[in-house]
């Protein structure tokens, strides 16, 4: 089950309903990012996935559009839902077109008491063409794994821009995107299961195939 918010205020009952989810026996995950989250349904794919492989799984959706994670911090209402719980997971999409991945450290300096685990997506830009790639991106990608490695102990990276980058060598004419920014909804199903595999698959060789997706990407690991 996931439940998303796109609201500009918190209201009581809503609150109220996350506050009981926060009671609720199962691994509960925050996700914090963007349109790239919510626009083909990540957090209820990565729900579906988990709980069909035996992991019981609650998940909310705090994803804004264009927001980073900077944004997120700032915004009170994503901050009153990171408040309250003690999540398992926070899974943060920190980046867009335009803007940096920022927020990482401040999460893990000011916010480590509300999570167990923090979880990275690693920036993408598989879908614009090898010729055309900015430099940029790749000293992006680059500049969150030092800040991953330096707090390895509690952050999980999802390599998903590697990941795209060697389907997209396995497969070029492989579509992922229908505007270059976002995910359809192929992609965004493989989001959501390289997210899973970095969670619970400790061995790949356990790694669960049910479609020709699942076999790009096993390749992939």
């Amino acid at each position: 089950m996931t439940i998303s918010f796109n609201l500009k205020k918190l209201y009581i009952p809503i609150f109220l309903l996350i506050i009981s989810l926060c009671e609720i026996n199962a691994q509960k995950v925050l996700f914090m990012g963007n349109s790239i989250f919510y626009l083909y349904n990540v957090p209820s794919k990565f729900d579906s996935i988990s709980n069909s492989c035996g992991k019981n799984i609650k998940s909310i959706d705090i994803s804004k559009g264009g927001y980073s994670i900077k944004y997120h911090l700032s915004d009170s209402t994503s901050l009153r839902i990171l408040k309250s719980c003690k999540w398992d997971y926070i899974i943060l999409l920190g980046f867009n077109s335009s803007r940096p991945f920022w927020g990482i450290e401040d999460i893990e300096k000011k916010y480590k008491k509300y999570y167990n685990k923090l979880v990275v997506i690693e920036p993408y830009s598989s879908f614009i063409p090898k010729s055309f790639r900015k430099p940029e991106i790749v000293e992006l990608k680059n500049k969150v794994k030092k800040i991953c490695d330096k707090f390895n102990s509690s952050v999980i990276l999802v390599p998903f821009g590697e990941i795209l980058d060697c389907i997209l060598d396995q497969d070029p004419n492989f579509e992922f995107s229908e505007d270059f920014i976002h995910l359809n909804n192929i992609s965004s199903y493989l989001l959501a299961k390289s997210i899973y595999k970095e969670l619970f698959v400790e061995n790949s060789k356990s790694f669960k195939i049910n479609n020709i997706v699942d076999s790009l990407l096993y390749k992939c690991y």
